[in-house]
């Protein structure tokens, strides 16, 4: 059954964003509703980031907790995968919109890219290709539930 289980989320994964009839049929495909978190084993802290994904109002949905839950949970205003197999979405926020790409392997994820994409924020990128600014790898999240 578990192999079933993983055949269906890699085929979820290599599925073009054109073949979802919606965003948020692209995230239940994904695999990545629930918790997850650095060390799934520890509470939410500045350094045990924990992610809760969900559908709120037709719209995917990532609330962060780093110690105290953020009041203000990220909307994806767009949400797919990929023909590489990574899950990506814009967000709008404040300053401008932040385009994210998720590399995901198994039952674990990493931020593989991402920029703010709107001229207020000076194009801002933050990661590219799994690195942040300072050169140092981004790290993973693991499934918590």
């Amino acid at each position: 059954m578990r192999k079933i289980a993983a055949i269906g989320f890699a085929t979820a994964l290599i599925a073009t964003p054109a073949v979802a009839s919606t965003d948020t049929d692209a995230f239940e495909k994904s695999g990545l509703t629930g918790k997850w978190a650095y060390d799934c084993a520890k509470p939410a802290s500045e350094k045990n980031f924990v992610d809760t994904w969900s559908v709120v109002d037709g719209k995917v949905v990532r609330a962060s907790d780093l110690g105290k839950p953020d009041p203000k949970p990220t909307k994806a205003a767009t949400f797919g995968v990929g023909k590489t197999g990574r899950i990506y979405y814009q967000a709008t926020g404040a300053i401008g919109v932040l385009t994210v790409e998720l590399l995901v392997e198994a039952k674990r994820y990493r931020l593989w890219s991402s920029e703010d994409v709107m001229p207020l924020a000076g194009g801002q990128v933050y990661v590219v290709d799994g690195k942040s600014k300072d050169g140092g790898e981004t790290q993973w999240y693991n499934k918590c539930d």
